[in-house]
């Protein structure tokens, strides 16, 4: 299943329980492994670009991971709100920290977008990660 940028540029998942997490306490949930089995790889061949989850209350971003394994991370990173910053960061995991906060996506162009993570928790919200994204659908390199 391929889609051409120009019909859709963006392909966006957005599911409860995270399928990866390097958070000990949620690793191996019942509704994830299930989920993660049953939908993968169909996610994966239909060539997703980001997938948001939400599950704890923390933020943690992943390399573009299948199968437990990085695909081409030069071409985009995924995108999961599950974890602590207490774990080691592993291959998969980019960026966490503990802490409660918002997202800001921004769909710059059709190959183009924007990610970046506002903690709340202090006084003002402070941009804590961010980065640029390009879709696969545009990037040579993931074709």
């Amino acid at each position: 299943m391929k889609f051409r940028p120009c019909i859709t540029p963006w392909l966006i998942v957005v599911i409860h329980a995270p399928w990866y997490s390097t958070k000990y306490a949620h690793k191996g949930e019942k509704e994830s492994v299930g989920m993660r089995k049953s939908m993968e790889r169909l996610l994966y061949k239909a060539r997703v670009d980001l997938i948001f989850a939400r599950h704890v209350d923390a933020y943690e971003r992943f390399n573009r991971v299948y199968n437990h394994k990085i695909t081409v991370a030069r071409c985009i990173s995924q995108l999961g709100v599950e974890a602590t910053a207490k774990a080691l960061l592993t291959e998969i995991s980019v960026f966490r920290e503990a802490s409660l906060g918002h997202g800001e996506f921004q769909v710059v162009s059709e190959s183009y977008a924007m990610w970046s993570w506002h903690r709340n928790e202090d006084d003002e919200s402070v941009q804590s990660d961010s980065l640029w994204i390009k879709t696969l659908a545009s990037d040579p390199l993931c074709n």
